[in-house]
């Protein structure tokens, strides 16, 4: 739009307010965890993880441990925290690195849940990791 010289225009912007919290909670989206847990059974001894991730990395030395790393949204990663604390998950004191260990063990293993920044904003990294 083309304003002579010395011409006042008035703009008016009027905004849609944003929708209010539903009262009735949303379900949360577990097909990329299912579908993790089918590629590797060792996910089945944690709590089920919500929303969507990139999956990082897998490792093992077949004996004593198994460890997959996923990438996912911080608040996804702080909202798993409540998950795990809900059962019984301890974090434990003193580490360099963000972990929550299981209230004993499932099958024969210890069973961790460990974060870490990512280094990509608005992210974190998520490591679920047994130990004998």
């Amino acid at each position: 739009m083309d304003v002579p010289a010395g011409d006042v225009l008035v703009v008016t912007l009027t905004t849609t307010p944003p929708a209010e919290d539903s009262e009735e909670e949303t379900e949360d989206d577990f097909s990329d965890w299912n579908a993790l847990v089918a590629q590797y059974p060792v996910l089945n001894a944690y709590p089920a993880f919500s929303g969507s991730f990139t999956f990082l990395d897998y490792t093992t030395d077949n004996m004593f441990y198994e460890a997959v790393k996923i990438r996912a949204r911080t608040s996804d990663a702080d909202k798993y925290i409540n998950t795990i604390k809900g059962k019984g998950y301890k974090k434990e004191d003193g580490k360099d690195i963000i972990s929550y260990m299981s209230p004993n063990r499932i099958g024969d293993y210890w069973r961790y849940v460990q974060l870490f920044e990512s280094g990509v904003s608005g992210q974190t990294d998520v490591r679920f990791f047994n130990l004998k």
